[in-house]
């Protein structure tokens, strides 16, 4: 067995709607969990309706879904209360409460 194939892969169910769904494609090295977490900030998953994790090595798999759902609400929550705190020390007051990732163009999403 290879040295790194003891390793948890994530695997992303999408739906196309009328065309139906599919295992969304993923090279090896974008299958870890943090790589996973990046592209869902990216907005790169149109429909996701599941997340698996797997590791082959220990014979284990399971439904990982609401467990990247409450960390990717966690890190959005995160990043809205520094926001809220850069702000209020400049004297801004963030009043919205919907929350839109964005990114400059060439420039990484670097969750929290």
């Amino acid at each position: 067995m290879p040295h790194d194939a003891d390793r948890d892969t994530y695997l992303v169910l999408n739906d196309f709607g009328r065309l139906g769904r599919a295992w969304c494609e993923a090279d090896e090295e974008g299958t870890d969990r943090e790589t996973l977490i990046r592209r869902f900030l990216a907005d790169q998953f149109s429909h996701p309706v599941r997340i698996v994790a797997f590791n082959t090595a220990e014979g284990w798999s399971r439904d990982v879904t609401v467990d990247i759902a409450d960390e990717l609400r966690r890190r959005s929550i995160d990043v809205y209360r520094r926001a809220a705190d850069y702000a209020r020390q400049r004297g801004i007051l963030i009043a919205d409460t919907k929350f839109e990732w964005g990114k400059l163009p060439d420039t990484p999403i670097e969750p929290g």
